[in-house]
């Protein structure tokens, strides 16, 4: 293939490369990207669901704030227009009443006292076309709606007396009661709230619907709970979360809707308030939100989950429950919505897949027809040279030709650089071929000196070892004495310091009899002070047997004037018996006492001679200690002496040691030199060898170039 040709194809390859490089990695951005985008659309349509549910949260939970307030509010004034009027009351008078469970229906029929507002009873109102007392007043001023409740039983059943909360008959709902037992048997948490005499607030159950609701108890004049002043207002009935919630609109078609309990409270289009939302199917027949609906339940929060239409149109929903109102929030959005933006930008992606590959073989083409046209203009000079290379390699190995220097500018000046690379060349060969002889003659001369320098070194490397020989002997000899030194010092001042630790001992044992004679003469004064005190308790004893005797001559008279006295001295004969058997008692014990004293002195004066003789040894002990620690002080500057004699030995031993080392380890030093002299040596003249035979295949390769002779150098 032609050097045009090879140019060409090489441009068209690089381009071709580097243009199928762009178009994949732009393939791979533009798939990544797109996939990256759908995720995005997609969490974006996720994140778009749980703000406008969280809004909707938000807007429910400020409702029930201001419904609360409105709440509170309400009965204040229900309670300032029950007050004015003069209060509740019950009468004398009594009403037969048919009551409803407002929960089971079940009926029954109770007679209870009328209770009054004022001087106004109540009545039995029904029809909301006619005025009732107090309850329209309220509703007029405030709206919502507003109820008085009569206690039926002691239970605390709450009796609708006067109300204008409608039934679905569109009549008042009196004669409907508040259970105090709920019908799964638990106790009823309004009624419960006004038997404890509070007030009841939030969100209960009221004839037929879910309203937020204020319960305040009315009592008599003895505090006792007789009925009740209700204010409330039906949640789903105002307008402005009714319209925050139908307005919410998610995407192009998403909407919102709530689910109480089981039915559609708020309906999405294409239902109706109160509906059954659990029989809402998907495209399998199954319900569509009830798995939903109890996960939302049971686990709170923000809910979302991927659900199908009976047509299999996957929709996105997101459900919150408001626990407050026991509502479920719904936001849905169908996928369609989320799906068009992911289409169009899977449509753009595949347009550009289409044309970034025709756009690519394009770019290659055009860059392999112009590649070709500019290396055909620039290859012929190069072939020019090629040919002229070739001939000199090849032929006679003439470095005298020259190219001519004609064309254009790159041909000339790829003629010049020829033309000046051949004659560089050809003074280099010359300068070469005139070196080649002198350094011939020169290794010759070097390979002769190098011989005998090997020579000497051998002998030299000879003499090295014997001498080394000898210091080595003569090292080890002074490493042994000095070995031996150093293990007498050892020995020495082992022995100084036993004497010296014997020398502390003995001065130990010393203090230690000094401190037992001490104790020892002190135990010998609280011996005989012990034996004085025994003294002392002796002459005690004989005070107590004097009393004793003086005591039975004391009683033997008490007894004689008792004898006397007859029959009223019986008794104090007894007494003056009794005083003289503990008088012969004391006698006896004092006698016992003074024989243990007697005893105890007699003991205390051996001991006192024990001690003292004791006394007399340890003084002894320590004298003769005193003299063996005076001799041990003499062995222990002794053995120092010896100690630092042998130190000095030592030390010496050591140091002729060192010293034999060192020229041990000289004598080493010269012997690896004078090693390395020899094989240096010996490296020289292979050298020199091969530099004679390099020399001579220098002289021969050019002689094969033909040069110009009159520029050889002298």
């Amino acid at each position: 293939m032609r050097l045009a040709q090879r140019f060409g194809l090489l441009i068209g390859l690089a381009t071709g490369f580097s243009v199928l490089s762009l178009v994949v990695f732009t393939g791979l951005l533009f798939y990544n990207l797109t996939g990256s985008i759908t995720s995005a659309i997609e969490e974006d349509g996720q994140s778009s669901l749980t703000a406008v549910i969280e809004t909707m949260g938000t807007v429910c939970s400020t409702q029930d704030e201001l419904l609360r307030v409105k709440i509170n509010n309400d009965l204040n004034v229900a309670r300032d227009r029950m007050v004015s009027a003069g209060g509740a009351s019950l009468s004398d008078q009594t009403e037969t009443w048919d009551i409803v469970n407002q929960f089971t229906k079940a009926g029954s029929t109770v007679e209870l006292p009328r209770l009054s507002v004022g001087d106004t009873w109540l009545g039995k109102i029904s029809s909301l076309e006619a005025s009732a007392p107090l309850v329209d007043e309220v509703k007029a001023l405030v709206g919502g709606t507003c109820t008085v409740f009569q206690r039926v039983n002691e239970a605390g059943d709450m009796l609708r007396v006067a109300t204008n909360v409608a039934k679905l008959d569109g009549t008042r709902a009196i004669g409907t009661y508040i259970p105090a037992t709920n019908p799964d048997g638990k106790p009823n948490g309004v009624v419960a709230t006004l038997l404890s005499g509070e007030t009841f607030r939030g969100r209960a159950y009221v004839v037929n619907d879910w309203y937020l609701t204020a319960y305040e108890p009315i009592k008599d004049a003895t505090g006792e709970v007789v009925g009740a002043l209700y204010v409330g207002d039906k949640i789903e009935s105002i307008n402005s979360i009714r319209n925050a919630i139908a307005s919410s609109v998610v995407g192009r078609t998403g909407e919102s809707f709530v689910v109480l309990g089981d039915k559609f409270l708020i309906a999405p289009s294409w239902s109706s308030d109160g509906s059954d939302a659990a029989s809402v199917l998907d495209d399998r027949g199954e319900s569509r939100y009830q798995g939903l609906l109890e996960t939302v339940r049971g686990e709170g929060g923000v809910q979302i989950a991927k659900v199908y239409d009976e047509q299999g149109s996957p929709r996105l929903v997101a459900a919150m429950h408001y626990e407050p109102w026991d509502w479920v929030i719904f936001c849905e959005l169908p996928e369609q919505d989320i799906m068009g933006a992911v289409a169009s930008v899977e449509s753009a992606a595949s347009g550009l897949a289409f044309w970034l590959p025709v756009i690519g073989v394009s770019v290659v083409v055009i860059a392999v027809l112009i590649g070709y046209l500019f290396a055909a203009r620039f290859a012929r000079p190069v072939q020019q040279v090629a040919a002229t290379l070739a001939e000199i390699a090849e032929g006679e190995g003439d470095l005298t030709r020259r190219l001519p220097v004609v064309g254009g500018p790159e041909e000339r000046a790829l003629a010049g650089a020829f033309n000046n690379f051949a004659s560089t060349v050809h003074d280099i060969l010359v300068e070469v071929r005139g070196l080649s002889a002198t350094v011939a003659g020169g290794t010759a001369e070097i390979s002769s000196t190098s011989k005998q320098l090997v020579d000497d070194m051998t002998e030299q490397s000879r003499l090295i070892e014997s001498t080394s020989a000898a210091v080595e002997e003569l090292s080890q000899s002074a490493d042994s004495v000095a070995e031996r030194t150093e293990q007498a010092a050892s020995l020495a001042t082992e022995a100084g310091d036993v004497a010296h630790g014997s020398g502390e001992t003995l001065g130990k044992t010393i203090r230690n009899l000094e401190t037992i004679r001490d104790s020892v003469t002190a135990a010998a004064d609280a011996v005989g002070l012990l034996g004085q005190r025994g003294a002392q308790i002796g002459e005690i004893i004989q005070v107590i047997n004097d009393i004793a005797d003086q005591t039975n001559l004391l009683a033997l008279n008490a007894a004689i004037e008792a004898a006397r006295a007859g029959e009223h001295g019986r008794g104090f004969a007894v007494v003056a018996d009794e005083v003289r058997k503990l008088a012969d008692r004391t006698t006896k014990a004092t006698s016992q006492i003074t024989e243990s004293i007697e005893g105890m002195q007699s003991e205390t004066d051996t001991s006192v001679e024990k001690i003292n003789l004791g006394s007399e040894q340890a003084n002894e002990g320590a004298r003769e200690a005193d003299q063996a620690r005076g001799s041990l002080e003499k062995i222990v500057e002794s053995a120092s002496s010896v100690g630092t004699l042998v130190t000095d030995i030592a030390a010496a031993a050591s140091e002729q040691s060192q010293a034999s080392r060192e020229i041990s380890s000289s004598v080493e030093t010269i012997s690896r030199t004078s090693v390395q002299a020899r094989e240096f040596s010996e490296t020289v003249s292979n050298t020199s060898g091969h530099l004679a035979q390099n020399a001579e295949t220098l002289s021969t390769l050019v002689a094969r170039f033909k040069l110009d002779e009159r520029k050889r150098s002298g």
